[in-house]
């Protein structure tokens, strides 16, 4: 557990640069990336100032090189003020998706419904497995802190290298 700990909390450290918060929303952005031989991480952001703010991240894991299987794609869409924005992806006869409401605190994580209310990090667990992947865990880091510039070369402040060696 405290080794989770400890991941998380690197992963989230990483994410997200330093910035203004305070200023109006200019973009939205809800990537995907491989961030080690078992975990693929969704995420939420917002831009503001020309930085990204996590809203949300979406770890998903299971058996090692589960999201080797041919067939791979990952796509998602935002919508106007309010809207939920959607994110899935797809390996092989796989398919994860995320609707993330961020006005309400809510998602929408394989259909199962989650109250987030202050968590922006969501572990799922057995994403391969023959009964499905699970909701394990809902985790709260802080949104506006991070690693920028460049050592940021994955997401919004993510060095996947440190996380990667951090799993």
């Amino acid at each position: 557990m405290r080794h989770l700990m400890g991941v998380i909390g690197l992963a989230a450290y990483l994410l997200i640069p330093v910035g203004a918060a305070s200023q109006a929303p200019e973009s939205s952005t809800n990537p995907t990336m491989l961030i080690s031989p078992t975990v693929e991480a969704t995420w939420f952001a917002t831009g503001r100032g020309g930085v990204d703010h996590l809203d949300l991240l979406v770890l998903w894991r299971g058996t090692p090189g589960w999201f080797m299987e041919p067939g791979g794609s990952s796509g998602g869409r935002s919508g106007r003020s309010g809207a939920p924005r959607t994110s899935w992806v797809t390996r092989g006869t796989l398919r994860l998706t995320v609707e993330f409401h961020s006005e309400k605190r809510v998602a929408a994580i394989q259909g199962q419904l989650l109250d987030l209310a202050d968590h922006n990090v969501v572990l799922v667990d057995d994403v391969d497995a023959p009964t499905g992947p699970r909701v394990t865990k809902m985790l709260t880091v802080a949104r506006d802190a991070g690693v920028s510039g460049p050592d940021r070369t994955c997401a919004p402040g993510v060095s996947r290298n440190h996380v990667v060696s951090s799993l």
